[in-house]
């Protein structure tokens, strides 16, 4: 997986220093907020953070809340 940011031009989404292979599937993004970059660095830890998510190696947020409550004695 790999990671680019990109701007709307004209209807079309245009990433620059991007090549992508014809027919790739993307995953669009769009931050209603203000704009954001991210750092080389930053961009490297998100793509391995979602590469360990696919990976399976993560808790779901779920069982995390399950845990708190039960901790706290809250059902």
């Amino acid at each position: 997986m790999t990671i680019v940011t990109g701007k709307v031009v004209n209807g079309r989404i245009e990433v620059a220093d991007v090549e992508l292979p014809e027919g790739a599937d993307v995953a669009i993004y769009i931050n209603d907020d203000d704009a954001y970059e991210l750092s080389a660095s930053e961009e490297t830890e998100l793509e391995e953070s979602i590469a360990q998510i696919a990976r399976g190696e993560y808790v779901d947020g779920d069982v995390v809340i399950d845990e708190l409550r039960r901790r706290r004695g809250v059902s």
